[in-house]
């Protein structure tokens, strides 16, 4: 069978690295994020990150820390993906003006 372009396995393959990527980079920065956001939204009630972080698991518990995980994932992953697969149609399109030119060339014998 020859070799084709798009690949259903090389497909899945990317939708699952890039869901991966996303999901680590949003369970890492997550924790961040979140007492960041109310630090700026409460400055009286949490003044750094360290109180913050420790009055918040007093208060909420550890999964406290991951509010809003899923919707940094969601988008996250379509970021991941999008920059994927701008990155293989410009390839692809490198590769179809490669074959259009070569097969040009051979018919009008330049």
């Amino acid at each position: 069978m020859a070799d084709s372009v798009f690949s259903w396995r090389e497909t899945a393959k990317d939708v699952a690295a890039s869901f991966m990527g996303a999901a680590s980079c949003c369970f890492v920065g997550q924790p961040f994020d979140t007492i960041k956001v109310r630090m700026q939204s409460r400055p009286t009630e949490f003044t750094g990150m360290v109180q913050g972080t420790l009055k918040t698991v007093r208060a909420e518990g550890v999964l406290a820390l991951w509010k809003g995980e899923d919707t940094c994932t969601i988008l996250s992953f379509g970021g991941f993906e999008r920059n994927s697969l701008s990155f293989d149609l410009l390839i692809i399109s490198v590769l179809l003006v490669v074959l259009l030119k070569s097969v040009f060339r051979h018919r009008l014998k330049l």
